[in-house]
């Protein structure tokens, strides 16, 4: 970033306090304020992501317990080596 009184990069010939300094500085304000809301955001969906993980890990942890989800699951990978072992295609 050039000095308050060093000729500005814009190529203007005018001093950068007086052309391009304000606009550098508004943008720089800018990017901290969006990159403070993104830290914020992230915080409140990480918190979200880990109450899902917790509410969720639990209800499909009953469910799998479940023999029927069990089969089901031992239904899928055998139909699945079927699938690979009869391709028609």
């Amino acid at each position: 970033m050039p000095g308050r009184d060093d000729p500005c990069p814009c190529g203007s010939g005018r001093k950068y306090k007086k052309c391009c300094l304000q606009r550098d500085q508004d943008l720089a304000r800018q990017k901290a304020a969006g990159e403070e809301a993104f830290a914020s955001f992230k915080q409140a969906a990480m918190a979200v992501e880990r109450c899902l993980v917790r509410e969720l890990g639990t209800a499909i942890m009953d469910r799998w317990a479940d023999p029927f989800i069990e089969n089901l699951e031992l239904e899928a990978h055998t139909f699945q080596e079927f699938s690979v072992c009869h391709k028609t295609l």
